[in-house]
């Protein structure tokens, strides 16, 4: 089956330097941010108040304090970078879904134009998804911040129980080689959790910030080129998209790679559109307008047969009519 613009194709013009460029550059932001978290999470000067027990409790505690409101800085300051990021970087990959979809309705020979509402749509499609990127962004500086300030109020709590319990082991050097190893052990551990991916938690998991501002950023981004390709096949008066079918399988992809949908469920002979890509992070799939008038017999029993998962993943045209004549 002839391709619109191929799948690699409108992946290059789709997810090309422009847009690893953008997700680079929010990964720079959070990593920053990080970087801040991590160096407040293991502060020795903390650490050092901490060892000393109870004469050190107040001192830990002033120093806690002073550390939490130097992470919510950087976290206001990640947050208002991500918000001068969100639109630029967005509405260039809203307008690249768009074109490609033009693109690909003209090479099936299609003479259909964008409709005037496009425009309207694809500005409220850019807001709403800088508001995603941004409640996004709400999320990730609220767990940090809530995790942050958890390890190091445990910290305190568990140095002081350890202090009260061996109080009277706690003199002269022998209770300084006792705190001098705690504090080593504790900023360990909270280096591992500050560094080594605990500071943003979804649903058990634990991520760091850049690990997330990568998810965020392709994801997002993969959904703007969607949304584009999906607003411009409805201006022209297209009801059938296709998933693109690259090649590179993924079993979340599966049920959707390659098949033709309706996008208003009307068409028989096609499943309804119910799920548009991005299927799972960084998917790099592309929804791309499907033409059945000017298709070949052929290629619309195989679009048909694939599209109702008559049809492995990966079989291409050549293979399933070879396989139905023998």
């Amino acid at each position: 089956m002839a391709s619109l613009a191929s799948a690699r194709g409108a992946e290059r013009l789709i997810f090309g330097e422009a847009y690893l460029a953008d997700v680079q550059e929010l990964i720079v932001f959070w990593s920053e941010a990080q970087a801040v978290l991590a160096r407040a999470a293991s502060d020795p000067l903390f650490l050092s108040y901490v060892a000393l027990g109870p004469e050190g409790l107040g001192l830990a505690d002033d120093r806690r304090r002073q550390l939490m409101r130097q992470v919510e800085r950087e976290l206001q300051r990640m947050r208002a970078l991500t918000a001068a990021w969100a639109q630029p970087a967005i509405d260039p990959m809203v307008q690249g879904g768009a074109n490609v979809a033009l693109q690909s309705a003209a090479e099936q020979g299609s003479r259909a134009v964008l409709g005037g509402a496009l425009g309207f749509a694809n500005t409220n499609t850019i807001r709403v998804l800088a508001e995603e990127v941004l409640a996004d962004t709400g999320f990730a500086a609220d767990s940090a911040l809530r995790v942050v300030g958890r390890h190091l109020r445990a910290t305190q709590q568990t140095l002081v129980s350890e202090a009260a319990l061996n109080a009277e082991l706690l003199v002269s050097e022998a209770r300084l080689e006792r705190a001098d190893e705690r504090a080593r052990r504790l900023a360990r551990l909270l280096r591992a959790h500050a560094t080594q991916g605990e500071l943003v938690n979804i649903n058990g998991r634990f991520w760091t910030l850049e690990a997330y501002a990568d998810v965020v950023a392709r994801t997002r981004l993969a959904e703007a080129a969607t949304a584009g390709s999906y607003n411009a096949t409805l201006a022209m008066g297209i009801d059938l998209v296709r998933v693109s079918d690259h090649g590179r399988t993924d079993p979340k992809c599966d049920a959707f790679a390659g098949k033709v949908f309706s996008i208003s469920g009307k068409d028989p002979r096609f499943p309804p559109l119910e799920r548009r890509p991005p299927f799972h992070p960084r998917c790099r799939h592309a929804l791309l307008p499907f033409v059945p008038e000017l298709r070949s017999e052929r290629e619309m029993e195989f679009a048909i047969a694939r599209s109702r998962g008559e049809i492995d993943p990966g079989v291409g045209i050549q293979e399933f009519f070879g396989a139905a004549a023998s």
